[in-house]
């Protein structure tokens, strides 16, 4: 079974239409910042952000964007056999304010170009949620198989459920949606 989702990499969620900061287009950038809601600005050279405070572009600090921040576009989304990649992965979202940045030619300073930027949100594009289903309709479609290949019918099924049942789940689904034999 092909895993849809699990192959799914970083360049498939970016944001690749990165702004970056212009200082000849200052009240440009400002507008954006406070209309997006946003506390970092690429800077042109890929390799700095724009840090803002509360107080727009007067009080910002120019960052290197940090290795921590970065992330390689071909780098997965989520790792099923690595639950500490998972888990490292949200960290450096939370520590980092949710927003990472995407780069091509990670791991070679001379060649590393900013691709685009990832937030937390972008975990709910299509493509991821297209994804997930594809996934679960491949397992829906497998159970089957598999369970026909083992002889069993859907009487079997609801006789399990039934018998399996311990805190009358099945009475309290089929009371509100109706009979499932």
């Amino acid at each position: 079974m092909q895993k849809r989702f699990a192959s799914l990499r970083f360049r498939d969620i970016m944001e690749k239409n990165v702004l970056f900061y212009d200082p000849a287009n200052k009240e440009i950038v400002e507008k954006i910042v406070r209309h997006l809601k946003i506390n970092y600005f690429p800077m042109a050279d890929g390799k700095n952000l724009l840090q803002f405070t509360g107080d727009g572009i007067a009080n910002s600090t120019v960052v290197e964007i940090s290795s921590s921040r970065q992330l390689d576009e071909l780098a997965p989304i989520y790792c099923s056999e690595s639950p500490a990649y998972n888990e490292k992965l949200l960290k450096l979202f939370k520590y980092h304010g949710e927003v990472l940045f995407v780069f091509t030619g990670k791991g070679n300073p001379d060649c590393q170009i900013l691709r685009g930027v990832v937030h937390v949100s972008d975990y709910n594009r299509n493509v991821v949620l297209d994804a997930i289903q594809s996934d679960v309709l491949d397992f829906e479609r497998d159970l089957r198989r598999y369970l026909i290949f083992m002889g069993k019918r859907n009487e079997d099924m609801v006789r399990y459920l039934k018998s399996a049942n311990k805190n009358n789940r099945l009475r309290q689904y089929e009371e509100k949606n109706g009979s499932i034999s």
